[in-house]
């Protein structure tokens, strides 16, 4: 009977193909960089890798959740990332053209365990408990958890309360000012031209009211001058005065 190979058997990687790198080992693309696609298959391999970790193979599961829990760190920080893809590509230089004539397999560095199973045999030290997600597959995490932050007190939030009428009267006293600042600027200039002119308008009216109630008045008084000398009769003269008595004598 042939003995029973883990990497090939749960995660099809092929016996030339072994040890594998971090990308094989996540079923990734090479040199992936996206924290989202690392995470979410380091979470698929380790759901299944814990439903076949019973029995005798319970060994060879562990050895690879370790695996998988050291290529999930180096991944995600890009510092060892960086150095572990140019290690890499050095590798996969050499195995193309080795400078001997043989390739020497990429060893992945020795790692301790990350994850604990139970086997029965002996005890093993388990991590502190993680947050699984809802699908009930073990959620891996390298980072401290985020303390929640005390929520504000109640003096805060009534003095944002107060404020916050305050800002918004502001808001509208400062609106009706600038609409009336507008409509004198369009209306205004024009209706205190508009009242000048109408003024002047019935000044003008008024001088020739009273210019032509001049002239009719002017036009009503008679010609006494020439009245006067139409009418009047000359004196009579000392001459003629003597003559007329002298025949009546």
């Amino acid at each position: 009977m042939s003995e029973f190979d883990p990497y090939h058997k749960w995660l099809g990687i092929s016996p030339q193909h072994q040890p594998p790198n971090h990308y094989r080992l996540l079923s990734l693309d090479l040199y992936e960089s996206d924290p989202d696609v690392i995470d979410a298959a380091v979470d698929r391999i380790a759901a299944f890798l814990q439903d076949v970790a019973t029995g005798p193979q319970a060994k060879e599961s562990q050895k690879l959740l370790n695996e998988i829990a050291a290529a999930r760190l180096c991944l995600l920080d890009e510092t060892q990332r960086a150095t572990y893809d140019e290690r890499l590509r050095l590798q996969l230089a050499q195995a193309v053209c080795p400078p001997g004539g043989a390739s020497e397999p990429a060893v992945a560095p020795p790692v301790g365990p990350a994850f604990a199973i139970d086997t029965g045999a002996r005890s093993v030290a388990r991590p502190p408990a993680v947050r699984k997600p809802k699908s009930n597959r073990p959620a891996i995490s390298s980072e401290p958890k985020q303390v929640a932050s005390a929520p504000p007190s109640k003096t805060t939030k009534a003095s944002k309360r107060s404020a916050s009428p305050l800002l918004l009267l502001s808001f509208v006293s400062g609106g009706a000012l600038l609409l009336l600042a507008i409509a004198f600027a369009l209306f205004g200039g024009d209706s205190e031209s508009k009242r000048r002119a109408a003024e002047e308008n019935r000044i003008r009216e008024r001088q020739e009211s009273f210019a032509e109630m001049g002239r009719q008045a002017e036009s009503m008084i008679p010609d006494f001058e020439a009245n006067f000398n139409a009418n009047a009769k000359p004196p009579a003269n000392k001459t003629n005065r003597n003559k007329n008595r002298n025949k009546k004598d």
